[in-house]
């Protein structure tokens, strides 16, 4: 007759032993140790690091290209694989991905969307300009005065 003994570890840690016995209906007993167990129940510290950290245009735009970097940290078993850096460009509603994965092959991932970046200087064009050797003077602004033809 055999018998399959199953046990689960309670902690985490890299030193961990596990003991299973098994008693027979005769009251025989057999134990059965297994050491250095690499338990781990939890996921990797993962962050990102944004550059520039807040929006340096109007509105919640940004006006220079933005660089995400996944920043992973785990003290247990240790760091396995972190995502790339990632720049973005120009385009609104960006989103940018990371993974952070640790050498007992537990994972974690974010997402950081909704990033606009607009590159582009804005551009004017004069239609119908001063006419036959006028100028226009530039004051207040439109509608209050601002816009004179000399």
């Amino acid at each position: 007759m055999s018998s399959t003994v199953s046990a689960t570890t309670t902690g985490e840690g890299a030193d961990l032993s596990l003991t299973g016995t098994c008693t027979d209906l005769s009251g025989n007993s057999a134990s059965d140790t297994r050491d250095r167990n690499q338990g781990r129940q939890d996921r990797p510290d993962r962050d990102r690091r944004q550059s520039p950290a807040d929006p340096d245009g109007l509105a919640g735009w940004y006006i220079s290209p933005v660089t995400v970097t996944w920043v992973c940290d785990d003290s247990l078993s240790g760091v396995a694989s972190v995502s790339d850096p990632s720049t973005l460009g120009e385009g609104a509603d960006q989103n940018v991905s990371g993974t952070c994965t640790d050498s007992a092959g537990n994972s974690t991932s974010a997402t950081v969307s909704d990033i606009d970046v607009d590159l582009t200087a804005p551009s004017i064009t004069w239609v119908g300009g001063p006419a036959d050797g006028g100028s226009y003077y530039f004051g207040a602004g439109l509608g209050s005065g601002g816009m004179h033809r000399q």
